[in-house]
C-alpha cells in the first residue's frame, strides 16, 4: 500500500503527518474551492463519456482529472464524507474510477 502511495507522492500511512492529514476536516473555503474544481472536472468527464457536442477528448479529460486528483490527494488526502460534502466525495470517487491510465491513483 505504501509503495502505491509513494507513486502518487503521498506519505506512508504509518507517518503521523499523513494520518493527521487524512483525518482533519477540510475548511469551508477548501471544500468550496475543491468542490468547484471537482464539479468542473466532473462535467467535462461526463460530457466526454456521453459524446456531447463540443466535449473534449476523453483521454485528455482523464489525464487532466488524474493530475488534479494526484495533486489534491497529496495535499489534502482523500475527500471522504466525514471531511467534506457528499458531492465532492462522490465526484472524487468517479474521477478515480475513470483514471485507468494511472491505476496507482485507484489503489
Amino acid at each position: 500500500m505504501d509503495a502505491r502511495r509513494a507513486v502518487l507522492g503521498l506519505l506512508p500511512l504509518a507517518d503521523p503527518l499523513a494520518e493527521a492529514a487524512l483525518n482533519t476536516p477540510l475548511t469551508g473555503a477548501e471544500i468550496e474551492r475543491l468542490g468547484d474544481e471537482m464539479a468542473h472536472l466532473f462535467i467535462q468527464d461526463q460530457a466526454s463519456r456521453l459524446d456531447q457536442p463540443g466535449a473534449r477528448d476523453r483521454e485528455a479529460v482523464d489525464t487532466e482529472s488524474t493530475a488534479w486528483l494526484k495533486t489534491t490527494l497529496s495535499q489534502y488526502g482523500w475527500p471522504s464524507t466525514n471531511r467534506t460534502d457528499s458531492d465532492l466525495a462522490f465526484n472524487a470517487w468517479l474521477l478515480t474510477k475513470h483514471a485507468d491510465a494511472n491505476t496507482a491513483v485507484q489503489a
